[in-house]
Parts: C-alpha cells; structure tokens; sequence
C-alpha cells in the first residue's frame, strides 16, 4: 500500500483539519525532549513558545499540501525532522543555555528546509513550464 494512498489529494478539506492534529503532536514531541532530555519542568511561557513553532510548521506543511505543493511540503516535514533531532542534539552539548540555542538552532535548520523546498518547487514548475513551452508533456 503506498503512503500518497493514505494521504488525501489536493484541495481536500482534510489537511486544514490536520494542522492541529500536527500541531498537538509537536508541542508533544518538543516537550518531551525538554523534559527527557534537559530535565527541565515546561512552563506556560516554554509552551507558548512551542505552540508558536508548531503552528509555523503544521500550517506550512499542510498548507503546502492543500495547494498540492508536494516538493515543498516533503521539505518542510524533513526540516521540522531535521531541526527536531539537531535540537536533540544541541541539547545534551555542555553549552550555556542549551534549551535556547536548540530550540534557535532546530528552527533555523528547519527554516533553511523550508526555503529549498520551495526554491525546488518553484525550480519543478519552471521546468514543468518550459517543457510544455518547447512542446513536450
């Protein structure tokens, strides 16, 4: 069984109601690394910090995927990975304020994702275009 069988198509109405359904599982993930990792107890203000990620994420992953943006939706979900487990990483470094410097550190890795997905999205519809321009399918 193939995974895009599983997720709905282009301009489905699901996605939209996937964003806090992503939402909850990264403020899950994010704390448990704070508490697993940093032995720290979550505050209401390290919550709002993370709800503001997530949101940021989950509306850009879903969103990319409801206007049927793949290239740039896969990115972003291997950025949010990708700076999920850095953040893991800068966490145990012996650095001052590793919460901090993760949590800035996972998010501008995740950023740099965002933006090569959609360069490459925008790199895909040009190439797409000209093809058609030069007579091809």
């Amino acid at each position: 069984m193939k995974i895009s069988n599983l997720l709905p198509g282009k301009r489905d109405k699901r996605w939209l109601m996937y964003i806090p359904l992503l939402m909850i599982l990264i403020i899950f993930v994010l704390s448990a690394l704070a508490c697993g990792i940093l032995k720290i107890s979550i505050h209401s203000s390290d919550l709002m910090l993370f709800a503001v990620l997530a949101f940021l994420a989950s509306a850009s992953i879903c969103g990319f995927s409801y206007a049927g943006l793949y290239i740039a939706a896969v990115s972003c979900l291997t950025g949010l990975a990708a700076g999920i487990l850095f953040m893991a990483y800068v966490f145990t470094q012996p650095v001052q304020w590793a919460g901090i410097v993760g949590l800035v550190s996972g998010a501008q890795l995740a950023f740099l994702f965002f933006l090569t997905g959609v360069c490459a999205q925008m790199l895909y519809y040009l190439s797409k275009k000209r093809r058609r321009s030069y007579g091809g399918k």
